[in-house]
């Protein structure tokens, strides 16, 4: 495979110039740059630094990258996160702007251009209308410390819109208003929140709904109350065993220090306690979301870094020689080129279209979790087999590699 280059992380400095991190990935990394600006006062400037701050520490924390070494392959066993961003490749650069809401003008930008993804970061209720390129993209918003804005950059490394979808896991009796706190805000945060007062009709099949809902969702968040663990109903044990058996990413929230699940570790789970109507104070309410949502991105991160080194071992052992594209899919050369994409959730009919438009002169392929509702199960299968992009799912690798050596795809 072709090295890559490392993630370089740059920071504005005054009066010119730009400091620069470099964060050395796996080979098949491919976002070059994020670069940090800030208006010209010196509390944006500050900013700006406890942001870059914040990003490399988190990025450390992860293993999303490796960082002290001058070998871009010392990664590739590592066990490095980032390794996942194969999925659709992220343009060049990441454009960060930090304003207080006092300025405008950038002292110094670099020059920008249509394939960078730029993000205004503002504390709330200090926004200010920004020129261009930071005029219209959607900001990041931060309400105690800017780093709170950390997850929508990770987010922004290599996840799609249609991946931010959870399901929530609460007993009603203990936490109908705490849900609906929770549900509301990670709706305004643009995820998809499964959420059974909402989300399931009259004379729908609950079992099935279940069943449907948990295999859409990569992410699994248990509201661990009184009652959450008392089997006075069967739903909660089998969505909880369905989230350990399908390898949902898992985060609790436990109120009030009652029961905890065993399957979910401490660093995963935040403690909280309800006033009197049974809701979260506001300022712990967005402590909460920011940690769900940084939670969600690295565990995306991971379960797609984990489906690609499952690829990446299964062609070592049949000796495949393969690369990655510009758009993130991995390449096998062959008479004609096979694509392959991977998702961590269930295949989704623009992930055919996707592939098919990235790729339209070659074979391809989507790789997904095992675990389907029927209806989407049987599309997959009709699309697979009506058209030209094969659909295998995480547990069939080594059926994938022994079609693609033995040109079946």
């Amino acid at each position: 495979m072709t090295p890559r280059n490392p993630l370089t992380i740059e920071l504005q400095k005054d009066p010119v110039g730009f400091a620069k991190t470099s964060l050395f990935v796996a080979p098949e990394c491919f976002f070059d740059t994020i670069t940090i600006c800030h208006v010209d006062n010196a509390e944006s400037k500050k900013q700006a630094a406890m942001l870059r701050d914040a990003l490399v520490a988190k990025i450390n924390e992860s293993k999303i990258y490796l960082q002290g070494t001058s070998d871009p392959n010392a990664a590739a066993n590592s066990g490095a996160l980032a390794s996942l961003l194969l999925s659709w490749r992220p343009p060049p650069r990441l454009l960060i702007g930090v304003c207080d809401g006092q300025s405008d003008t950038f002292q110094q930008l670099p020059g920008s251009n249509p394939s960078d993804v730029v993000i205004p970061v503002f504390q709330k209720r200090k926004f200010k209308q920004l020129k261009a390129p930071f005029a219209d993209p959607q900001a990041a918003w931060w309400l105690n410390d800017i780093s709170e804005v950390v997850p929508d950059i990770l987010g922004a490394l290599g996840i799609s819109e249609d991946d931010f979808k959870i399901f929530l896991s609460y007993k009603k009796k203990d936490a109908i208003a705490f849900s609906q706190q929770l549900f509301d805000r990670l709706n305004q945060e643009g995820f998809d929140v499964f959420l059974d007062r909402f989300s399931i009709g009259p004379g729908i099949h609950f079992q099935n709904r279940l069943y449907q809902e948990l295999s859409d969702k990569a992410f699994f968040l248990a509201l661990e109350t009184e009652h959450y663990l008392l089997n006075d109903t069967p739903w909660i044990e089998m969505e909880i065993a369905f989230a350990k058996t399908h390898k949902l990413a898992l985060m609790a929230v436990n109120i009030d220090r009652n029961v905890k699940l065993k399957s979910i570790d401490d660093p995963y789970r935040e403690l909280v306690t309800l006033d009197g109507k049974g809701e979260l104070r506001q300022d712990r309410l967005e402590e909460i979301i920011v940690r769900i949502k940084e939670r969600h991105a690295l565990a995306l991160l991971e379960k797609k870094y984990n489906m690609i080194a499952d690829i990446k071992a299964a062609f070592a052992l049949s000796s495949v020689a393969y690369d990655v594209d510009s758009h993130g899919f991995i390449e096998v050369k062959q008479q004609k080129a096979i694509k392959i994409f991977s998702t961590p959730r269930p295949a989704q009919v623009m992930d055919y279209f996707k592939s098919y438009e990235l790729n339209p002169n070659d074979k391809r392929i989507i790789l997904g979790p095992k675990f389907s509702e029927d209806k989407r199960r049987v599309l997959n299968e009709w699309i697979s087999k009506r058209g030209d992009t094969r659909y295998y799912h995480e547990f069939e690798i080594a059926d994938m590699v022994h079609d693609i050596v033995n040109n079946k795809v």
